[in-house]
């Protein structure tokens, strides 16, 4: 049985690829559009990127509270924490 404790590493961990579209996900798709405009790309160009590439998803399991998600790219350079309890997630990948 696994160790209920939280943590980053490479070894463990639980995946989902997210796909943002307009009709399903409109808020996170909008702020992802606007995100990549404010990174130089036209907004034809940032909304069909957003719909054509899926983010990767890091998935987390509070034992006493519920599950939540974080970006998987940015964990190698963030320090993260649960949403529960505040508590900062161990990240033995981080570069530091």
């Amino acid at each position: 049985m696994m160790e209920p404790r939280l943590i980053v590493s490479q070894l463990e961990g639980d995946t989902f690829m997210l796909h943002l579209t307009e009709d399903r996900t409109p808020a996170a798709f909008e702020r992802r559009v606007a995100d990549l405009m404010r990174g130089g790309l036209p907004e034809a160009e940032a909304r069909h990127a957003v719909t054509a590439t899926p983010i990767c998803m890091e998935l987390f399991c509070d034992p006493e509270r519920g599950l939540f998600a974080v970006e998987s790219e940015p964990l190698a350079q963030i320090r993260i924490f649960n949403p529960y309890s505040g508590e900062e997630v161990p990240n033995e990948i981080l570069d530091e």
